[in-house]
């Protein structure tokens, strides 16, 4: 080497030189890096299951991951944990292998064991380890002159926000700081003796508040006792006018001839009201049968007049004390249907009984259940309580109710929608009350107030009766719901029900009113009417 450097003097130089530079160019350009850059083969897969114990975790996550982790490349070993509410896997790879590649596989081996999973078992988070995963830096905060929860306070409000905002810190985590909190102990012989205190104060003024009752309900009792004395009064006062005035009817009645139920009514009315309005005629009216009509002179029921006696169906016009109306006979039950508006709605009108009648193609119709009509407008589209129309449930509630099964027995009762439909009611109505009941009038009913009135029933031989009672004239003012249920049984139902009264009440038959309730506006529209179709 001696020989070839004094041989070779110009080369040795320029080699040495040469080094010198090439070493000063390197340590210039060197770079320190704390955390260098390196590809570390592990990768952490965490499952969440919530609410799963470490055995149904090992069993439904741990297991099947660790076989499907163990198929990939370059795998050397694989670590597992199973605690409560998660799994975690440690997968150790070669040191050669491309961990990119090796997450992509990972991931396809989670998406096929995710699909059999059910949905509380979250989705499988893949971490890859890196320095930087490591914290660079650990401090602890010590104190002589403060305990434990002023240290952790010290720690918390002044040196946690100092190093945050120390350039080159991305986050802290700490470590051993304690929360003051706080218990509460009730004191249970305390809080019984002021549950004793709310106790009695609550008896007390339950015991008053059913006090004040009993004296309201005596109170009540005293003043039932004096209407029923002033009623009894008045019922007395008014009997001779009330007699004198059916004698009128009576005469009046005798002067009208067979004409027909029209002429008859027309003059009727002419004579005792004011309020009057025309009857609405759409088509040719009946021709009368002879009166009495046989089969009316069998039945042996007081009918007034006999408007129509043919095909099992009898149209009269009946007269009490202090009443009058018109029934219908409907020998057949199956003949008996009811008619329902295209659609429900306040903003609507409903149709006339006349057009139930002519829509539904029916012989005879009355007005149906009871409805919403805001302000007497008269639109009358929106039905109340239930409607069963060809044994669907079209409106629904808890309703009195009067409807007919696939059998032609009429039903009457208080029934939820549902138990309309279950009973196998092909048609079914509301409005109430119901009036009789397997033949005995129902208790309660009221025996004062007034009105024009319709009802709907059956005689026990299965015939159909109805009967709609005129009103608000001042010779005939109507019947109370009492007085209604005497004329069903009078005439023989078993079962009746009351349907909508007061301005509703219409009988149309065979192309015009027998009767409609004397009001301004003329027949109202209503969203239902009860129906007889033509004999088949």
């Amino acid at each position: 080497m001696t020989s070839f450097s004094v041989k070779k003097p110009f080369t040795v130089f320029v080699a040495v030189v040469a080094i010198l530079v090439f070493g000063v160019m390197s340590y210039v350009k060197m770079t320190p890096d704390l955390m260098p850059n390196m590809d570390y083969p592990y990768v952490v897969v965490v499952t969440t299951y919530p609410g799963a114990a470490p055995e149904e975790v090992e069993a439904v996550v741990t297991k099947p991951m660790e076989q499907s982790m163990a198929t990939l490349n370059d795998i050397k070993t694989v670590t597992s944990t199973s605690a409560e509410n998660y799994s975690m896997l440690v997968l150790e790879f070669e040191q050669s292998t491309n961990m990119d590649s090796a997450v992509v596989d990972i991931l396809q081996k989670t998406q096929m064991l995710t699909g059999r999973w059910d949905d509380s078992i979250g989705t499988p988070s893949i971490i890859r380890i890196n320095p930087n995963m490591i914290p660079v830096m650990v401090a602890a905060v010590d104190s002589s002159e403060m305990d434990r929860y002023e240290l952790s306070r010290f720690a918390k409000d002044t040196v946690i926000p100092a190093l945050e905002g120390t350039t080159g810190v991305a986050s802290i985590t700490t470590g051993g700081m304690i929360e003051r909190t706080m218990t509460i102990e009730v004191n249970e012989a305390k809080l019984d003796k002021m549950n004793a205190k709310i106790a009695e104060a609550i008896d007390k003024a339950m015991e008053d508040a059913r006090k004040q009752l009993e004296d309201a309900q005596k109170e009540l009792d005293e003043n039932r006792e004096k209407v029923e004395a002033g009623t009894n009064q008045l019922l007395s006062a008014s009997s001779g006018i009330s007699d004198s005035i059916k004698q009128g009817e009576d005469d009046l009645a005798d002067t009208l001839t067979a004409a027909g139920e029209t002429a008859a009514a027309a003059a009727h009315d002419t004579t005792l009201s004011v309020f009057a309005a025309p009857a609405v005629q759409t088509g040719e009216a009946p021709s009368p049968a002879p009166i009495p009509s046989e089969n009316a002179a069998e039945n042996g029921y007081n009918y007034k007049e006999v408007l129509y006696d043919e095909d099992g169906l009898l149209v009269a016009r009946i007269v009490g004390k202090r009443w009058s109306g018109y029934i219908a006979v409907i020998d057949d039950p199956m003949r008996v249907q009811v008619s329902v508006c295209p659609v429900f709605s306040p903003d609507m009108r409903g149709y006339s009984v006349a057009e139930h009648a002519e829509n539904s193609g029916a012989v005879l119709a009355i007005n149906g259940g009871g409805f919403e009509d805001p302000g007497g407008a008269g639109k009358g589209a929106m039905p109340i309580g239930n409607v069963v129309a060809n044994g669907e449930l079209l409106w629904g509630g808890y309703s009195s109710t009067v409807g007919m099964d696939g059998s032609g027995q009429l039903h009457v009762g208080e029934f939820y929608g549902g138990q309309c439909v279950e009973m196998g009611l092909q048609w079914a109505l509301a409005y109430g009350p119901t009036l009789v009941e397997n033949g005995e009038i129902r208790p309660g009913l009221d025996a004062l107030y007034v009105e024009p009135r319709t009802a709907v029933g059956q005689r026990a031989d299965g015939a159909v009766i109805f009967v709609v009672l005129q009103g608000r004239q001042p010779a005939v003012l109507g019947v109370s719901r009492q007085q209604l249920a005497e004329i069903m049984v009078e005439y023989g139902a078993v079962n009746a029900g009351n349907l909508d009264g007061g301005a509703s009440s219409d009988m149309y038959f065979n192309g015009e009113y027998v009767n409609v309730c004397n009001t301004s506006g003329g027949p109202r529209g209503i969203p239902t009417a009860v129906v007889v179709m033509p004999v088949q």
